[in-house]
């Protein structure tokens, strides 16, 4: 029999909304289909229902270290979109920019998973973590001001590589 705590409905709500997306942005990095973006969601939504449904079973997470996760798989995704802009210094296909936030985002999903026990965050750490992001979105993007290159890029670089800075520090 399948048992389930309090914060299970929200654990596989998020491991699932957030796998439908990786799943999507996997597709649309990787293939030239019109459906496979929707395919991408849907293939990533039935397995991040199967794996949190499962890890639910071994594993009992806070709302702080479930916001963690879903934090490090944001940001992760931000930054690798990020770095992909700044490499490629092209917008008109999003290619790489949907690989990137894939790669960034399985990436730091499994960094924040590993790091779970340490960080059980609540309202209190947002505050240092919010000025490390506008501090980290006004360095970055002070480098485009300074070379000739496009903000953005630099921009989602310092504003997830902030925020991030400032959850752990804090």
């Amino acid at each position: 029999d399948l048992e389930f705590s309090e914060s299970d409905i929200a654990t596989i709500t998020l491991g699932t909304l957030y796998s439908g997306a990786l799943g999507s942005l996997a597709a649309l990095g990787t293939s030239e289909k019109d459906g496979a973006l929707a395919g991408g969601f849907l293939l990533g939504q039935g397995l991040g229902y199967l794996a949190t449904l499962t890890a639910t079973q071994y594993m009992d997470l806070s709302p702080g270290e479930l916001t963690w996760i879903s934090l490090g798989t944001t940001l992760g995704s931000t930054l690798g979109a990020g770095i992909a802009y700044t490499a490629t210094g092209q917008d008109d296909d999003p290619k790489p920019f949907a690989l990137g936030a894939f790669i960034g985002g399985v990436s730091l999903t499994a960094a924040t998973s590993l790091t779970v026990d340490y960080f059980d965050l609540t309202w209190a750490d947002a505050d240092l973590s919010i000025y490390s992001g506008l501090v980290g979105a006004v360095l970055g993007g002070s480098i485009s001001l300074i070379s000739d290159t496009d903000f953005s890029g630099q921009a989602l670089i310092g504003t997830s590589t902030g925020l991030m800075a400032g959850l752990i520090y804090d």
